[in-house]
């Protein structure tokens, strides 16, 4: 690539610098040989494609000076793409943390990741999360347990609090009610680092600053975090194919062998979710993992399990499952089902245009034109007849009912009852006709007609 005739013009008359030239056998190689070469009091290394500040090594050298226990020193740096642009700025700051940044529905948001290896085959699986918890936890295993078909015997793990409630001498530890159920569940045997070991998870750090630069470069633009997982899953699966050095066969081929050796998956896949025992408050909100979620305002003051998974929150009174929601990984949010407020703004028509629930909700131009004609036809009635449809989607779809709407006003209809009619008649499907063709033996079968005239005798009696 023309190094050679660079460096010779540009340092071929400075007695300070020797050029070694040697055959390619990798990044370490280099830098082992030039070590071995070296013999002033300090070394730095400077790659082909990474610049020094004219100031750096000055800098480096003084902090050296105060630090005299300090044995290396490094310091963090710029990406910077083709135009010099720093992208981003503080590269190695987040280099080498658990997570990324990527461009969520328009918006930069953080992730973390989980990462999963296997030590013979070095496969490995990485999947993002909003954030690092105890369901995130779970569920990046049951997802890479299912990548990888079938559960590592033995897994090693860092001492993070998800897992560790206490960690005693040695290797002891105190495990968290969430890990017993994932381990209980998978039946694997857990090994946690030592304390101040980071040399003992060494490989699963390489392999995040691996992913991001890899499979995160440039920042990804996403409209949901499942659709970021999909092209991890896909890069992970791609990254099966390659063959490591001093190995005869791929990743994925070794992989097969290592299954033999793992236990095989359980046949009911883990849920990994998190239940609360919450109340409803005045408001008909229930707060699950400081987030606020409606529930009909029948079930206000009423006591709530909340049940949140990764992806939504169920809330269940009893046995009934009362309201759903997406899960908000955000703080301190507030997230109303227009629909759980329609039976109290029955009673008082007079708030549906100011209720904060209502705020925001758009439905198709059909129901404007619905109410405008209920309000001409009723006056004040028809803001309550109006609200008696909406409560409609109780039981169905904005889109069916939004059919039914568009069927009845077509036909001058707008009452709810006749609304309801026609939903009900859509929701039906009909008989299918049963054919003879392929069933000759049917065809001698006889069944007399029905004597309707004994019900003549009903009216005399």
């Amino acid at each position: 690539d023309g190094t050679a005739e660079q460096v010779s013009a540009r340092y071929g008359h400075d007695n300070r610098v020797t050029r070694i030239d040697a055959d390619h056998r990798g990044t370490a190689a280099a830098r082992n040989t030039g070590l071995m070469a070296a013999n002033g009091t300090h070394v730095a290394f400077l790659d082909s494609d990474d610049e020094w500040h004219e100031w750096k090594l000055e800098f480096q050298l003084e902090c050296l000076a105060l630090l005299p226990r300090a044995g290396m020193i490094w310091s963090d740096m710029a990406a910077v793409d083709a135009d010099g642009a720093a992208v981003p700025p503080r590269y190695l700051r987040t280099l080498y943390r658990h997570h990324a940044e990527i461009d969520l529905a328009g918006e930069r948001t953080q992730v973390v990741f989980f990462v999963m290896t296997l030590p013979f085959s070095d496969a490995f699986f990485v999947c993002a999360f909003p954030r690092e918890c105890t369901q995130t936890f779970q569920e990046g295993h049951r997802r890479a347990f299912e990548f990888f078909g079938g559960v590592a015997s033995r897994i090693s793990y860092d001492n993070s609090r998800i897992a560790v409630i206490t960690i005693g001498k040695g290797r002891e530890r105190k495990l968290t009610d969430g890990f017993l159920r994932l381990q209980s569940h998978y039946n694997f045997t857990e090994h946690f680092c030592l304390v101040r070991r980071p040399n003992e998870k060494g490989h699963v750090e390489t392999l995040v600053g691996f992913s991001r630069r890899n499979f995160l470069v440039p920042v990804p633009k996403v409209d949901t975090i499942e659709q970021l997982n999909l092209h991890l899953e896909a890069c992970c699966r791609a990254d099966l194919t390659r063959k490591l050095r001093g190995k005869d066969k791929t990743k994925g081929e070794l992989l097969e062998k290592e299954r033999a050796a793992m236990l095989p998956l359980p046949r009911q896949s883990f849920a990994a979710h998190r239940v609360e025992k919450v109340s409803a408050n005045s408001l008909s909100l229930v707060r699950f993992d400081t987030n606020d979620y409606s529930v009909p305002t029948s079930y206000a003051h009423h006591p709530v399990t909340a049940v949140g998974t990764i992806e939504e929150v169920r809330l269940v009174v009893g046995d009934h499952l009362v309201a759903r929601h997406r899960r908000c990984w955000k703080k301190e949010q507030m997230f109303f089902d227009p629909v759980h407020y329609l039976a109290l703004l029955e009673r008082k028509p007079g708030a549906l245009d100011f209720a904060r629930p209502m705020e925001q909700w758009e439905l198709p131009p059909c129901f404007d034109l619905l109410r405008r004609r209920l309000e001409a036809g009723m006056e004040n009635e028809g803001v309550r007849e109006y609200i008696k449809v909406l409560r409609l989607l109780e039981t169905a779809t904005v889109r069916q009912l939004a059919g039914a709407i568009e069927q009845a006003l077509s036909i001058g209809a707008t009452d709810v009852d006749a609304i309801k009619l026609i939903l009900e008649h859509r929701r039906q499907e009909p008989l299918p006709l049963f054919c003879l063709d392929g069933h000759p033996h049917l065809k001698s079968v006889r069944v007399p007609g029905v004597d309707l005239t004994i019900y003549r005798g009903l009216t005399t009696c």
